[in-house]
């Protein structure tokens, strides 16, 4: 008898299904939500036409061409799932799952038992029903055996399991459905299904993409979850509404344009009341980010993050803090430990409120420079923020320092962000340099791009290396400096700061990064950007130090640096993008784009 257990046949048929990428109605890759119940906790539906195969199949061999010591094969997913149709009994994957299978997957998490068990449903669509019944009882039963009783009617063919490791098996017209810790099987339908749940639905209207659709959906509900901790936990009240406060996560993926690989995350809030009842806030009014603002971070830069309005999101985090000190106070709640063995700690911490080292932050700031955080600095950064990362290949000098031990990766870095106010950029700059003055600082002043720049000579060195005064003179291009320009506040090591104050061949017109934009999050409000090709010239530097300075690690290095080389000629860039709506619901969007 050709027997296959239930566990590797749903392993064949899910990583088949899983990376099915062609683009197809949302409807149909849904269809199979109506075989689950509305309280499911888990669920997700994945393609299964026939072009999936050979659209990871592709993706697959690029990952070879990268990685050629991989051996990853011609067509590798079509020879597996062909090879393991040929040990069922069959001549291929066509004959043996297509003949009945329709053009979608599904799998979920329905229910919990008393002790924390799941029941779970693994569906099929179901293109024949004769040929599902056949490939069933081809490989789940015998002639004589005693693991299923096979009951038939109009309406479904149902496969009772007699014992208790095996699955219940349901087929209908339309699905094939294993049933796994179900003690009565919903043969009849369900009150209302997760097809027709009003979250279900607002979660899929929540992600961006619909129109394009997705190859894959996930959806995940915590409420049951959470009503089972409930009952079930003695957590404070607090901490029970932080958690029930989330609602519904739904995933979306799919691959646009033969190569960039799409992931959307979107998440809702659930119950809030309470929240808001004690003061927090959940959402503000926050426009795009500006894209063109990376029109001040150098075409090289291989890692860069933007977002808008940091003075206002840093403000909403400060209010929700004190709301949460207040809840604390309310509830009689300590960071004391449980573990009351040190009687000094306990007093110290039972004694600590959220809300005084918000004051103590604010007061030290003031002491020290005679501003404020939240009346003189946070209301005028209410623009575009972004900071990035650049190699400079400066290996003269790290050659250098690893003879002494000490292993530096050449880098620059700065900070750039929009600011409402001159006055204030000005008295920011002044209050921070007398700051520094007065506390033993070396400070000098130079005109850079028509600003008055604060430099720290060497101090980026000192600090990012802790480097012995010696090595510290010879890396100038590690001077630290901030000021303001009339246009954007700029805060960096020398080079990268120079750039941001006077711009040249900028990302903004780097046509990778123009090509990043299209699969980016429309109206994004944060951003982060990864682009090899500005890290191009680390790996055969990294080599040229190993061979220098470390030939014990040289096999080492070059092992690593051919990984490296690898996913810079796989990949062309990669992104994630995140938007929040009027209510506060959240989307993310995670793209790697691979080279063409």
């Amino acid at each position: 008898m050709r027997k296959l257990t239930l566990g590797f046949l749903l392993v064949v048929l899910l990583v088949g299904a899983l990376p099915a990428f062609a683009a197809v109605p949302g409807e149909n890759l849904t269809a199979l939500a109506r075989y689950y119940p509305e309280n499911t906790v888990v669920f997700a539906a994945l393609r299964t036409d026939a072009g999936f195969v050979e659209t990871l199949d592709g993706v697959l061999e690029k990952i070879g061409a990268a990685f050629p010591e991989a051996g990853i094969s011609a067509a590798p997913l079509g020879a597996m799932l062909d090879e393991t149709a040929q040990r069922m009994g069959g001549e291929d994957f066509e004959t043996v799952f297509r003949a009945w299978m329709g053009d979608a997957a599904a799998l979920g998490i329905t229910d919990f038992g008393e002790y924390g068990e799941p029941a779970g449903i693994f569906g099929f669509a179901v293109a024949d029903r004769a040929a599902a019944e056949a490939f069933v009882d081809a490989q789940f039963t015998q002639p004589d055996g005693d693991d299923y009783e096979k009951q038939v009617t109009s309406d479904y063919t149902l496969w009772e399991a007699q014992k208790e490791w095996l699955s219940d098996i349901v087929l209908d017209d339309d699905a094939l459905l294993f049933f796994a810790g179900f003690e009565t099987l919903p043969l009849e339908g369900y009150k209302t299904a997760l097809a027709d749940a009003v979250d279900f639905h607002a979660m899929l209207t929540l992600l961006p993409d619909r129109e394009n659709d997705y190859s894959v959906i996930g959806y995940f509900n915590p409420a049951p979850l959470m009503a089972m901790m409930e009952k079930n936990t003695e957590m404070p009240q607090l901490f029970l509404e932080l958690a029930k406060a989330r609602g519904p996560y739904m995933v979306g993926m799919a691959v646009r344009d033969g190569r960039a690989l799409v992931m959307d995350v979107a998440g809702a809030w659930g119950d809030t009341a309470k929240l808001e009842e004690a003061g927090f806030a959940l959402a503000m009014d926050i426009q795009p980010a500006d894209l063109g603002f990376a029109s001040y971070v150098p075409a090289d830069a291989p890692l860069v993050a933007q977002t808008i309005n940091p003075g206002g999101q840093a403000q909403m985090i400060f209010d929700n803090i004190r709301a949460i000190d207040a809840w604390m106070k309310a509830e009689g709640l300590s960071f004391a430990p449980e573990d009351r063995s040190d009687p000094e700690t306990e007093r110290i911490l039972s004694g600590l409120e959220l809300g005084d080292l918000l004051a103590f932050a604010n007061l030290m700031l003031k002491g020290m420079t005679g501003l404020e955080y939240e009346k003189d600095i946070l209301p005028v950064m209410d623009g575009n923020m972004a900071a990035y990362l650049r190699f400079t290949g400066n290996m003269a000098l790290a050659k250098k320092l690893a003879g002494q031990g000490i292993y530096y990766l050449p880098a620059e870095m700065a900070v750039v962000a929009e600011i409402n106010d001159s006055e204030t950029a000005e008295r920011v700059t002044e209050a921070f340099a007398g700051m520094l003055e007065q506390n033993g600082f070396e400070i000098e002043r130079e005109e850079i791009g028509g600003a008055n720049m604060v430099v720290l000579p060497r101090l980026a060195a000192m600090v990012y290396l802790m480097l012995p005064g010696e090595y510290v003179v010879e890396m100038p291009e590690l001077d630290a400096m901030f000021g303001w320009n009339g246009e954007v506040y700029v805060a960096g090591t020398r080079s990268a700061a120079t750039f941001s104050l006077a711009p040249g061949e900028s990302l903004a017109d780097n046509p990778v990064f123009l090509a990043a934009q299209a699969y980016m999050l429309p109206g994004a409000q944060d951003i982060l950007y990864l682009n090899p090709d500005g890290l191009t010239a680390l790996p055969p530097a990294l080599e040229a130090l190993a061979a220098a300075e470390a030939p014990s690690y040289q096999d080492d290095v070059k092992e690593a640096a051919a990984i490296l080389r690898g996913l810079f000629d796989l990949i062309e860039s990669g992104s994630i993008t995140a938007a929040a709506t009027d209510n506060g619901d959240t989307i993310v969007r995670m793209v790697l784009t691979l080279a063409e």
